[in-house]
């Protein structure tokens, strides 16, 4: 094996796009950035569906970005970027000439999207909330586990992050009673209070502040971690109650330490879940891919139609008199209308059929 030589960084990436390339899928790389000490950024997950294929590169700055964009544009079709995150600016001194009186400055985004815009010219930037998809599938997932209804329901959450402070204000608006409960006990008042403010006055349920866990755990049959930090409970917090017939969703990063973990899973009747976005990232882009590409992209291409040379454009091209405006120039299916000789959309769907591209 040590005399195999391992592909760089740049090659991995070239293959990736190649697989996806020969399957006729599209190429996604979701990109993140972080201010933590780290060994510099590196692949993530990867995620293989029948229409695209996301590969996730962590913890990249805007420097380490630079250099790969030339790849990544040419052979991506949309960059997807966590906008969550924003670091302070940074100047880089740009003087190439040590001579010269003045420095050169130049200062780098506070975050990877602003980045990503100014950076990226040929691929699709998608800007998504890790944390908003986050609380929107656990909302998902406790509609299921209540039947549908979580009007009435009361839910302990623990964690009052930014998922948790997004999911703890759905959940009210929902209509359930949220006992909330974070370390910081200055801070989560100072959240539950926001929550209480922003919902609608006509709006029954609300949020209520535990300052102790025990007392939080045990308000609610129903118990939501959202905390930022690993075996943050153990099972004497659990034990506050019956909780043989409690539910609990972990959303946080497996909030429970192995002791707990191992215990639970034993009580018969207990629920244990741990949440995973997997289905509700794919939808997210899926829906960003079908409304920004696969049926809006500018194009336009002559076809052969019924015997004629017809010029069709689609996806907002801006077309001419006696164009065709169809769905998609480069694989026509519908003729959605025509431009008049006043350069004047005229809508007259009709399904295309004999046509032959030239």
């Amino acid at each position: 094996m040590s005399n195999i030589k391992q592909p760089s960084f740049q090659d991995l990436l070239l293959e990736l796009g190649n697989f996806a390339s020969s399957r006729g899928i599209f190429m996604i790389f979701s990109l993140s950035s972080s201010i933590e000490l780290s060994n510099g950024f590196y692949l993530g997950g990867i995620r293989l569906t029948d229409t695209f294929l996301l590969v996730s590169i962590v913890n990249i700055s805007q420097l380490e970005l630079e250099p790969l964009v030339p790849l990544l544009d040419s052979i991506s079709t949309a960059i997807l970027v966590d906008v969550e995150k924003k670091h302070p600016f940074h100047n880089i001194d740009t003087t190439i000439e040590p001579s010269i009186s003045k420095k050169i400055m130049r200062p780098t985004y506070s975050n990877i999207f602003a980045a990503s815009i100014e950076l990226f010219k040929n691929s699709l930037i998608i800007p998504w909330s890790p944390s908003r998809i986050t609380s929107e599938s656990a909302v998902k997932y406790l509609r299921h586990y209540v039947g549908g209804n979580l009007s009435g329901k009361h839910i302990t959450l623990v964690g009052l992050g930014s998922i948790g402070f997004k999911l703890a204000l759905s959940l009210v608006e929902e209509g359930c009673n949220v006992s909330c409960h974070s370390r910081n006990n200055e801070k989560t008042s100072r959240l539950v209070h926001s929550i209480n403010d922003i919902k609608s006055s006509y709006t029954i349920s609300s949020a209520v502040h535990y300052s102790n866990i025990d007392t939080a755990i045990a308000s609610s049959s129903i118990l939501v971690l959202a905390t930022n930090s690993k075996a943050f409970l153990d099972i004497k917090q659990l034990m506050f109650r019956d909780i043989s017939t409690s539910f609990i969703l972990d959303v946080g990063k497996e909030s429970l330490n192995k002791f707990t973990h191992d215990y639970i899973s034993e009580i018969d009747g207990l629920i244990y879940h741990r949440l995973d976005i997997g289905q509700d990232l794919i939808q997210f882009i899926n829906g960003k891919l079908s409304g920004e590409i696969l049926t809006s992209y500018p194009r336009t291409k002559q076809h052969n139609i019924h015997g004629t040379i017809h010029n069709l454009v689609s996806g907002g091209y801006s077309g001419k008199s006696g164009d065709l405006v169809v769905d998609d120039a480069f694989a026509p299916s519908f003729i959605l209308g025509y431009i008049d000789s006043n350069n004047k959309y005229v809508p007259t769907p009709e399904i295309m059929s004999n046509y032959k591209a030239i």
